[in-house]
């Protein structure tokens, strides 16, 4: 704050007492005082702007009216009820040393601070205060600044009597500081000061206006300020603040060389704007002033702020040069690799001061000089000498100084060009260079790509440029690369087996002069294969059902895996789904193959599992499945009659291969434990077999078989009542049928003319009595042909209305009745082949 500043606001600062009695105490010896802000921020303090504390109203009070001892006195703050002890601490008191940072205690608080919409409670706030020297250092003169507009509601003041008789008891002086102009509120705050041996002080308006300018963020009072390049920018800042508490218009800010900078403005209490203004350094020492002017009824504030800077000349310049030839610029003086250089460095301050710390750098070859002094004008030269490399050359030199921090720098090339010619020839197969074997693992018929990337790895352009390779041919040519160009071929295959490798060749010619580069590349050709084969009892069963087993008959899983590829596997194992691991971690050598057998016992109905083998190489992992399957049963007792149509139209049908018959009744396992019976059926039925049970009548079913060509007649109308009453026959009496036997019949007929006849309701009926299934299989019938719809319903009807099943089925060659066997397996499985639980 400048001192026409301080005085500015001090004619609009009225005291009653304007040179006010120091308040460090009386007491001789003392040991300093503990002071104690408390600041009214309640609503009627915030009723106009002129009442409202602001920090720097209090800063002020302090600075010039409190005579703060830094060495011994204390100081805190509280804000209504809450005190506020040095920086952060809102409730415990905390009292501070540190007098002369009053500006950070203040900076927790925000610009205005009445802000509460709370009546003040004089007697509890003091009261507070006045407890709250309990935490100040003993031997102290106590004192209490209370900022205030006497303002209080409700009466709630009425215990004050008894606060100030306790401040007095401890010795606690309040000095009140009175705002606003509510005349009972001041009285009372007079009362206060006097009750207390203290002093009241009565503010009015204060009318104080600063303005702080800065040169480049220094605020350069005073000469020589920043050291600022001539030609640099140069940001000029003005800061203005109103630091009273009314407003001011008219305010003006004004430069003494640039000119007006703002204004006319209006800044509220307490408000400030800033404002930049630019320009170029010029040589010298450069002073410009701002000054600040406003105003509040008629009167007028001032305030001014010089800044500064120097204005200067800094260089420094490099020259370099290459076997004595400037060289600036490529390509500089020719050179054949590996002939002598010799680099030439002058250094020269051009500037007019000394320059200090003054370095030499090569950016290849390092430090060539430094630290060194060079006086304005002064210059020295030093020089490298080295061997000449291939192709364009350039090194950058780069000398910088010091002049009072301020570091400037220059920076000159050389060049020169090395010459040699030169091809290369990179070859990589998918992406691996794989300039020796085995180069990357491919499977078998994996695709390859081989990339040939040709490159000018000279400095001159190469002409006539060809790709070969050895065993593909011709990849790319002639073509033309530019010093250090290159260009990219690629050529597919599909990887055979076992090692390979081609080679690459890239020749070209440079001024009749040829130049070659070779490249080889390897793959290995890699069949990674597992097999794993599981067996039932023997039998291969990767479908269902597989082979048929008693329950709880043994049954043995064999499994045999196989290496089938061309390299060893490791960490081979083979698992099972339901028993679980068979076998590993094992090693399997190429073409290898090890068998594992696991047994149990047969369980209910059909069984499948699956072994899973799997086996690595080099991280690659290879595996294969392998599903078996057997179906459990429970024999049941049954009573099977065979009911076939011997019709004319049948004869080509029941025509047999020799030797067939005898394969079909040995096929018939399913029925090894029935009763069978065997009726033919036309117009009549007639008893071919049985009933007798199957085994060791296997000869006999054969050669019924063999001669049921040889019973079909031609004959008129036949009626399905007649074969499945002939049928019936067998199953009528209880001494021909075993006990808890199922009842099946199995009724075969074609597509000849066929009537349903008078009683086949009737024997559906007896059959059901009787418990038979009676599943019906017809022989080129389909309901949608007209000439077999009439059969197609008769058979559904008396599948259907017995608990069995009918089966259509297209009409098959002459001499095979294998499909119709398949038929009879399927159909009564359930009734033939197992069931839930044991026949009681």
């Amino acid at each position: 704050m400048s001192l026409r500043h301080i005085l500015a606001v001090g004619i609009a600062l009225f005291f009653v007492m304007l040179v006010a009695p120091s308040v460090t105490g009386s007491s001789e010896g003392s040991s300093g005082q503990a002071v104690i802000l408390v600041i009214d921020n309640s609503a009627s303090m915030g009723k106009s702007d002129e009442n409202c504390i602001r920090n720097y109203t209090i800063r002020f009070f302090l600075e010039k009216i409190v005579n703060l001892d830094c060495n011994n006195d204390e100081f805190a703050l509280r804000i209504k009820d809450t005190f506020i002890g040095n920086k952060s601490h809102p409730i415990n008191p905390v009292f501070s040393k540190d007098c002369k940072n009053i500006v950070e205690v203040l900076g927790g608080l925000n610009r205005t601070i009445c802000s509460s919409s709370e009546a003040i409670n004089h007697d509890k706030i003091l009261k507070n205060a006045v407890n709250d020297f309990s935490k100040a250092s003993n031997n102290k003169n106590y004192v209490i600044y209370y900022f205030s507009d006497g303002i209080e509601y409700s009466n709630r003041s009425r215990f004050l009597s008894s606060t100030l008789h306790l401040a007095k008891e401890k010795g606690v002086i309040i000095n009140t500081i009175g705002f606003g102009n509510d005349t009972e509120g001041l009285k009372l705050l007079k009362y206060i000061s006097e009750f207390t041996g203290g002093t009241f002080y009565p503010i009015e308006s204060i009318l104080s206006i600063d303005i702080e300018k800065s040169t480049d963020d220094d605020d350069a009072d005073f000469p020589p300020g920043p050291e600022i390049i001539v030609g640099d920018n140069v940001t000029w800042t003005y800061v203005v603040a109103n630091r009273g508490n009314v407003n001011l218009t008219s305010v003006h800010v004004v430069d003494d060389i640039i000119g007006l900078i703002a204004g006319p403005i209006t800044l509220g209490a307490g408000e400030n704007q800033t404002f930049n203004i630019t320009g170029t350094a010029v040589l010298g020492q450069y002073q410009n002033n701002a000054t600040v002017n406003g105003t509040y009824n008629g009167t007028e504030v001032m305030d001014t702020d010089p800044s500064h800077y120097f204005g200067m000349i800094l260089s420094i310049d490099i020259e370099k040069s290459t076997n004595g030839e400037d060289a600036d610029s490529a390509p500089g003086p020719i050179l054949n690799l590996s002939d002598n250089v010799t680099w030439t460095y002058v250094v020269n301050n051009t500037g007019n001061v000394n320059l200090t710390d003054v370095y030499v750098v090569d950016d290849i070859i390092g430090l060539i000089a430094g630290p060194i002094t060079l006086g304005a004008g002064e210059n020295q030269t030093f020089n490298i000498t080295g061997t000449a490399v291939l192709g364009r050359y350039q090194n950058n030199a780069t000398a910088n100084g010091t002049y009072n921090g301020t570091e400037v720098m220059d920076t000159d090339p050389s060049h020169y060009f090395g010459m040699i010619l030169s091809i290369d020839i990179e070859k990589s197969t998918n992406g691996e260079d794989a300039d020796s074997a085995p180069g990357p693992i491919l499977n078998l018929s994996d695709n390859v790509t081989w990339t040939y990337v040709v490159n000018n790895t000279g400095n001159v352009n190469l002409t006539d440029v060809y790709v070969v390779d050895d065993i593909i041919g011709l990849i790319a040519g002639p073509i033309t690369l530019g010093a250090g160009e290159n260009q990219t071929f690629n050529r597919t295959g599909t990887a055979v087996l076992g090692r390979y490798q081609n080679n690459a060749t890239a020749n070209g010619t440079y001024n009749g002069t040829e130049v070659m580069d070779t490249d080889p590349s390897h793959y290995f050709g890699m069949i990674l294969s597992i097999d794993i084969e599981k067996s039932t009892n023997g039998e291969d069963a990767d479908s269902a059902p597989g082979p048929i087993l008693n329950l709880s008959d043994n049954v043995t899983w064999t499994y045999v895996v196989n290496n089938t590829g061309n390299v060893n596997l490791t960490d081979v194992y083979v698992v099972d789904d339901i028993i679980g691991l068979i076998v590993g971690p094992i090693t399997l050598g190429a073409g290898e193959n090890q068998t594992f057998n696991r047994t149990g016992t047969a369980v209910l109905g059909q069984y499948q599992n699956n072994v899973i083998s799997n086996g690595t190489y080099n991280g690659t992992e290879v595996n294969d499945t392998d599903l078996s399957h057997y179906l459990g049963i429970i024999r049941t007792n049954a009573t099977v009659v065979f009911a076939l149509d011997t019709s004319g139209s049948m004869k080509k049908y029941y025509h047999l291969a020799p030797n067939e018959s005898a394969e079909i009744v040995s096929g018939w396992s399913a029925f090894e434990n029935s009763t069978v019976s065997i009726v033919s059926w036309d117009h009549a039925s007639e008893l071919l077999f049985g009933p007798a049970p199957l085994k060791g009548n296997e000869d006999r079913l054969a050669e019924i078989l063999d001669n049921l060509s040889e019973m079909c007649i031609e004959t008129d109308l036949t009626y399905y009542d007649q074969g499945l009453n002939g049928s019936l026959a067998e199953l009528r009496d209880p001494a021909s049928v075993p006990p808890n036997s199922s009842k099946i019949i199995v009724f075969l007929t074609g597509y000849s003319e066929f009537e349903a006849g008078e009683k086949l309701d009737e024997y559906i009926s007896e059959a059901n009595e009787l418990g038979c299934k009676v599943f019906t299989i017809g022989i080129g019938i389909n309901e949608s042909f007209e000439a077999s719809k009439n059969q197609h319903l008769n058979l559904t009807k008396i599948s259907e209305g017995t608990g069995g099943i009918f089966s259509p089925v297209a009409a098959f060659s002459s001499g095979d009745l294998n499909p119709i066997m398949e038929i009879i397996s399927r159909e009564l499985e359930g009734d033939l082949m197992y069931a839930e639980s044991e026949p009681q």
